[in-house]
């Protein structure tokens, strides 16, 4: 366990968010005037829920993670595929679908970045996506408690963000 929060806490320090060529979000702003102030959102973990507001401006938005449960609980931020919805987050999650296939099911996209926090802690980074006006992100946790344990995810660990004009 010791192990584990440690690889947590030191890929929290390696999230790039820099879009990948084979971005698919369409709609994104070419470019983010370099002096625009992004948005913070702060969202808060507990066991298999967070708080974090419905719905963000669009442009540049960083998000701030604190985890004030009992379990370890990871912030992955991806872009909604249109058409899907809460029932199709739950049950590629019951199939314990892993973050590189999160695209191939639900998000429009791979996602942009993940942040970990361990019990009662913030996480030590923060990281910055332009949402998208119009657009839907989904917040999620896709740790598990113990090997073998269903994916935080399939127990209602998400939540829909959505980009206002």
């Amino acid at each position: 366990m010791r192990y584990l929060r440690s690889a947590y806490l030191a890929a929290s320090f390696f999230v790039l968010l820099k879009p990948s060529p084979q971005s698919r979000i369409t709609g994104a702003p070419t470019s983010l005037a370099r002096s625009a102030k992004p948005i913070v959102v702060h969202v808060i973990a507990h066991e298999y829920a967070f708080e974090a507001p419905e719905a963000a401006r669009a442009g540049l938005v960083t998000f701030d993670f604190e985890n004030r449960g009992e379990k370890d609980h990871e912030l992955l931020v991806g872009l909604l595929r249109p058409g899907m919805g809460a029932s199709d987050i739950v049950a590629a999650h019951q199939k314990g679908l892993g973050f590189r296939k999160l695209q191939d099911a639900y998000l429009d996209g791979a996602a942009p970045g993940v942040l970990f926090a361990t019990p009662h802690t913030r996480s030590p980074a923060t990281f910055t996506l332009p949402f998208v006006a119009g657009r839907t992100y989904v917040l999620l946790c896709q740790l598990r408690d113990s090997v073998g344990a269903t994916q935080h995810a399939a127990m209602g660990m998400f939540r829909f963000m959505h980009a206002t004009r």
